[in-house]
């Protein structure tokens, strides 16, 4: 008896179909649902997490603009280019603002004017 005789001998049954689990990008193995708290708890971390963020963001002084923003904008852009796009940035109102007073010392007398703040008002102002 050969080989291929005993292989058609054998009944369809004891030859199991070979089953090759496919998954694409989209799909996740089974599992349990994460479940309501969980849920609950990581929308509110994504929230605080958000808004911690924009606060730190919209202040001027933080180091994220120092160390993070300006020197990309330096790689990625020309100078003309990245002052047309602070222009239409601050423009816009998305371009973080100081809120700190600014040192006293950095107020200078010219004849009868204290230069403070009033020379900075009116150029914010034009």
């Amino acid at each position: 008896m050969s080989f291929r005789l005993a292989r058609a001998t054998l009944p369809r049954a004891a030859i199991p179909p070979l089953r090759i689990p496919v998954r694409s990008l989209f799909t996740r193995a089974q599992g349990d649902a994460p479940s309501t708290v969980k849920k609950a708890v990581a929308g509110t971390l994504f929230v605080a997490g958000t808004t911690l963020f924009l606060v730190y963001y919209f202040d001027s002084r933080s180091a994220m603009h120092r160390y993070v923003v300006m020197p990309l904008t330096r790689h990625i852009m020309d100078g003309e280019t990245g002052h047309k796009a602070a222009v239409k940035l601050l423009r816009s109102g998305l371009a973080p603002r100081d809120t700190q007073q600014d040192d006293k010392r950095l107020a200078v007398e010219v004849g009868i004017m204290n230069l403070v703040h009033s020379l900075v008002n009116r150029i914010v102002h034009l």
